[in-house]
């Protein structure tokens, strides 16, 4: 959701205290794939 707010990935992932490029192959899909579909279902659950 921080990206799609517009949060740029370096202050996500300082946020959480990770590697930069965690965040990029979580929003590429390399990493836990699926994951960004789950997201928009249950985002468009709370709306």
């Amino acid at each position: 959701m921080m990206l799609w707010d517009g949060c740029i990935q370096s202050r996500i992932a300082a946020k959480y205290d990770v590697n930069g490029g965690r965040i990029s192959e979580v929003k590429n899909g390399t990493l836990h794939p699926g994951s960004e579909a789950q997201a928009r279902e249950l985002y468009s659950e709370l709306a």
